[in-house]
C-alpha cells in the first residue's frame, strides 16, 4: 500500500530530523529530560513574616541667639535718653524739668520666658515763674527698674503670647529742700507708660502660626532619589525644647517627627496629595538633635525573585554540571527570627526544587543586598552535594531602585526654601552625611533596606 509506507517514511525523517541525524544539530532535551538525579519535592514549613514598623524619623532645627547680640540690638533702638523736657507747666507748683535715662540692657533667661531688664534713672526740677526767670525751689532724682518679659515657648496656635512690662520705684522723689514726696505722682506716670510700653512690644511680636504652617507643609515636598523615585516625609507631630542659657546663649530646638515613604514614579508637581494638619505643638524637655531620616526602599518579591534569578544564573561556569535557573523569594519566620526563604529551581545533572534560607543583609562595597548565613532545608540531604548556601552567600543580589547619594543635596534645597526671605543677621548651618543602608528589614509583602540619612541644622543670629 503505496500511501501507508509513504506515511512511515515521512514519520521516520521526521524524528531522525528531531534528534539531529545527518543534521550536526545536537538533541534539544525537555527540562530535566537529561538529569542524572531529580531532587524529591520538598516543602519548608514556616511561617510568614510579620508586618515591620520602621523607624521613626526626624528634622530638629537648633536656633540660637547670643544675649549680648540682643542687648546690642536693643542699645541700638532705644535711645539713652528716654524722655527731656523743660518748663513744662504743672500747675500750682509752677513749672518742673525733667530728664529720663536708661542704663544698660540685661537679657536673662527666667523660666520659659526671655527677661529684658534695665535701670532707669528720672531727674525732676521744680520752678516758679516770676516773669522773665524761674527759680527753682526744689530738685530730685528717683531711680526705677524696668523690666519687660516675652515668652520664648510656642502655644497651641504657634504663636508667643502677650508680653509683661513691670516698673518698680528702687528709690522715691522728694523735692529737697522743700521736703514734698512727688513719688506717687512719678508712679502714676510710669503706670501709664508701662500699659503703652506693652502694647508697643505686643504689637512688634513676630507671628509665626502662618510661617511653621506654611514650613510643615513644605516638609511634605517630595525629594527625589534618581530619575523617577522619589521620598516623601509624612509629618505626625512637632516638639520644642524648652528654651535654656548656655554660656551667654539662648538655645531653643524645634523638631518635626513622622515617616518618611518611596514613591515610584514620583508625583507630578501639580498633583495635590492629601497633606496633614499642623497638630498642636510639644513642648518637652529631651527633644534629640540633628536630622535622622529613616528612608525604608520597598522591593517586592517579585522583583526579588527576578534579581535573585538573574545574578545567580548569571554565575554559572562553563563546565558546571548543575546551575540555578531561578529564585522564587517571600518572606518567612523560623525560630522567631525573620528570613528570606528562596525555592532554587536546577538543572543539570540534578533537576528540581530545593528550599534555602537566608539573612538579607546590604553590602556597601558592591552597593547591593545580599545573602548570609544561608542553610538548606533539613529535609532535603540529597541536595546537599550541590553547594547551593555557598553559591546563594557568593553571588546572589539585588540592587537597589533607587539613587541615595541623590538625596543629602535634595535636602538641602529643602531647607533652603524653609529659611528662603530671613534676614541677613541669620546664619544657617547645614550638614548631611552620605546615605548609610542598615538593617535590612523582612516584611510579608516586600524586602525592605532601611536607608539612614544623619545631619544636623542649626539657625543662629550672627
Amino acid at each position: 500500500m503505496p500511501c501507508a509506507w509513504l506515511a512511515r517514511l515521512t514519520v521516520a525523517l521526521a524524528a531522525a530530523s528531531a534528534f539531529g541525524c545527518g543534521s550536526g544539530t545536537p538533541p534539544t532535551a525537555a527540562p530535566g529530560e537529561l538529569c542524572g538525579a531529580r531532587l524529591r519535592p520538598a516543602r519548608l514549613s514556616f511561617d510568614a513574616a510579620p508586618e515591620i514598623e520602621t523607624p521613626e524619623s526626624r528634622l530638629a532645627v537648633d536656633i540660637r541667639v547670643s544675649t549680648t547680640r540682643l542687648a546690642r540690638e536693643l542699645g541700638a533702638r532705644v535711645p539713652r535718653v528716654l524722655a527731656h523736657a523743660e518748663r513744662v507747666p504743672v500747675g500750682t507748683p509752677g513749672e518742673a524739668s525733667y530728664r529720663v535715662a536708661r542704663g544698660d540692657f540685661a537679657v536673662t533667661l527666667s523660666g520659659e520666658r526671655l527677661v529684658v531688664a534695665t535701670p532707669v534713672s528720672v531727674s525732676i526740677a521744680v520752678c516758679k515763674p516770676l516773669g522773665p526767670i524761674c527759680p527753682s525751689y526744689g530738685r530730685c532724682s528717683a531711680e526705677l527698674a524696668a523690666r519687660a518679659s516675652v515668652p520664648l515657648v510656642l502655644d497651641a496656635r504657634y504663636e508667643l503670647g502677650a508680653s509683661r512690662v513691670e516698673l518698680a520705684t528702687t528709690r522715691g522723689c522728694v523735692l529737697s529742700p522743700i521736703g514734698l514726696d512727688v513719688t506717687p505722682e512719678l508712679e502714676r506716670t510710669a503706670r501709664q507708660q508701662v500699659a503703652e510700653s506693652k502694647r508697643r512690644i505686643d504689637d512688634s511680636l513676630p507671628s509665626l502660626g502662618p510661617a511653621i504652617r506654611a514650613g510643615w507643609q513644605l516638609v511634605q515636598t517630595p525629594v527625589g532619589l534618581g530619575n523617577t523615585p522619589c521620598a516623601r516625609i509624612s509629618p505626625e507631630r512637632l516638639a520644642q525644647q524648652r528654651p535654656s542659657l548656655e554660656s551667654g546663649t539662648l538655645v531653643t530646638r524645634l523638631a518635626v517627627f513622622g515617616h518618611v515613604g518611596v514613591e515610584d514614579p514620583c508625583p507630578p508637581p501639580d498633583a495635590h496629595p492629601r497633606e496633614r494638619a499642623l497638630p498642636a505643638p510639644e513642648l518637652r524637655d529631651d527633644v534629640p538633635a540633628g536630622l535622622a531620616l529613616e528612608v525604608p526602599v520597598r522591593l517586592d518579591w517579585g522583583d526579588v525573585s527576578a534579581a535573585l534569578t538573574r545574578s545567580l544564573a548569571a554565575a554559572t561556569r562553563a563546565g558546571d554540571a548543575t546551575r540555578i535557573v531561578r529564585a522564587e523569594a517571600r518572606g518567612a519566620r523560623l525560630a522567631g527570627t525573620s528570613v528570606v526563604a528562596l525555592a532554587l529551581t536546577v538543572e543539570g545533572d540534578v533537576c528540581g526544587e530545593a528550599w534555602v534560607t537566608a539573612e538579607p543583609w546590604y553590602d556597601a562595597a558592591r552597593a547591593r543586598v545580599r545573602l548570609r548565613r544561608v542553610a538548606l532545608a533539613p529535609s532535603q540531604p540529597e541536595a546537599s552535594a550541590l553547594e547551593l548556601p555557598a553559591r546563594v552567600e557568593e553571588s546572589a543580589e539585588i540592587a537597589l531602585p533607587v539613587e541615595l547619594g541623590a538625596a543629602p543635596a535634595a535636602l538641602e534645597g529643602l531647607v533652603k526654601m524653609l529659611i528662603s526671605g530671613a534676614p541677613e543677621s541669620v546664619a544657617v548651618d547645614f550638614q548631611v552625611e552620605p546615605p548609610r543602608v542598615g538593617r535590612v528589614l523582612v516584611a510579608p509583602q516586600a524586602l525592605v533596606p532601611l536607608a539612614s540619612l544623619r545631619g544636623r541644622a542649626v539657625v543662629a543670629v550672627k
